[in-house]
């Protein structure tokens, strides 16, 4: 862009406009690029389809940074169970399907460990609190809390809080 940056980012639904522009693009083209994978891990089963579908001139203009849109579509079962999903991403780039596939795999990465567990497990969205200066030193000590608690040999936050919650010594030595 302006800054000499590119971006991939997931779409999700607070653009609504944006989102149902792609899934009519997606029923009118091909899609430029295509590559499959098939992972058996942790009780799962998927099959991850990335398409690429090439954007110039097909989206509104305040939408003309966009060259490329990427549909991952992931089938198989967790848990024995059937499952499904569909992400969408938007990027400055147009590279090979394989390429952003990728990308995307390496954000994740970094997503699930912090982020993840920050919004699902500590409730970090969900904080009433207004101040940002409030915001952001509460998000600090999550960090610290996380990192604490993986650093004590707990692979699952949600099990060291449980563990801790009522052993104040024990949850005092874990900074020494």
């Amino acid at each position: 862009m302006s800054g000499g940056n590119d971006f991939v980012i997931a779409l999700k639904g607070n653009q609504s406009r944006l989102l149902q522009a792609l899934l009519w693009m997606r029923l009118e083209q091909f899609p430029e690029q295509l590559c499959s994978s098939h992972e058996v891990s942790r009780n799962r089963a998927i099959t991850r389809v990335v398409r690429v579908y090439r954007c110039a001139g097909k989206l509104e203009p305040e939408w003309n940074g966009i060259r490329a849109a990427i549909c991952i579509e992931q089938t198989g079962t967790r848990a024995g169970k059937p499952y499904h999903q569909r992400r969408w991403f938007i990027s400055s780039l147009l590279t090979s399907a394989a390429g952003f596939a990728q990308v995307i795999r390496n954000h994740w990465r970094i997503e699930n460990p912090l982020h993840w567990v920050k919004d699902v497990v500590l409730h970090e969205d969900a904080s009433p609190l207004q101040h940002p200066n409030a915001a952001v030193n509460t998000s600090l000590c999550r960090n610290v809390v996380i990192n604490l608690l993986r650093c004590n040999g707990f692979p699952a936050i949600t099990q060291g809080l449980i563990t801790l919650a009522h052993d104040l010594p024990r949850l005092l030595s874990l900074s020494q």
